[in-house]
């Protein structure tokens, strides 16, 4: 035979206040830990402003953070730059550096036509390849324009082109050098001076290009994370 206990009333009502009580005990320990977590990501002042004086703003579902004070990204010190600073002068370079080598491939395209008989064979080559230099570095002016357009708007697609094309250019470009230069080796028995020259301006546009892509890159990750580096009134529009 099975006996079965008969508890009386308050103790079950005891037990139920018990359980209940426990539950929302576990429930606001579980808030007050998801606070604590929240406030450690980013933690909040008083007046809904993060320590370093930029105030938080939600936009989309997400949290943004408008950077009024310039140290909150640059790090401390006079010698280094803002973040979108560097992006802009990295769109600026491009775009004047563009300009400059257009005007180089164009003189030396011009130098060429004028002594095709000097390079006979091999001139048409060289003419493809100088000319195909002119025309990527023509499409990456325009892409650095809408870079510039792109670090101003944060707009992350108008950013995306420029990254993929200066890699793309600056490794087709270092094919047609060389192979411009070989086939000009070709007729001038030797590397000349113009040769030599060639590849020292085009080894140091690799190492600018690659400093202007390093800050681009950095800007790309900070808006992509929710960083922005507008107004508070330009967010909340």
């Amino acid at each position: 035979m099975s006996t079965r206990l008969c508890l009386p009333e308050n103790v079950k009502d005891h037990r139920r206040r018990t359980s209940r009580d426990s539950v929302d005990n576990r429930k606001r320990q579980r808030t007050s830990r998801l606070r604590q977590d929240e406030a450690l990501e980013c933690p909040i002042t008083h007046n809904n402003e993060t320590p370093h004086g930029s105030p938080m703003t939600s936009k989309m579902g997400f949290k943004r953070f408008s950077v009024v004070n310039p140290s909150v990204i640059r790090g401390r010190g006079w010698c280094t730059l803002d973040t979108r600073y560097m992006a802009v002068t990295a769109s600026v370079y491009s775009m004047c550096m563009a300009v400059l080598v257009v005007l180089v491939y164009g003189w030396r395209v011009s130098v060429n036509t004028a002594h095709a008989r000097h390079l006979g064979d091999v001139y048409y080559g060289v003419q493809i390849a100088y000319v195909f230099i002119l025309v990527a570095q023509l499409g990456l002016l325009g892409l650095s324009a809408l870079l510039l357009v792109g670090v101003i708007k944060e707009r992350l697609s108008l950013v995306a082109p420029w990254v993929v094309s200066i890699i793309t250019v600056m490794s087709m470009e270092g094919v047609c050098c060389v192979y411009s230069n070989v086939l000009r080796d070709h007729v001038n028995k030797g590397f000349d001076a113009i040769c030599r020259a060639e590849m020292a301006f085009y080894i140091t546009r690799i190492v600018l290009n690659s400093v202007a892509l390093g800050a681009v890159l950095r800007f790309f990750r900070k808006v992509r994370l929710g960083v922005s580096f507008k107004d508070p009134e330009a967010i909340e529009l």
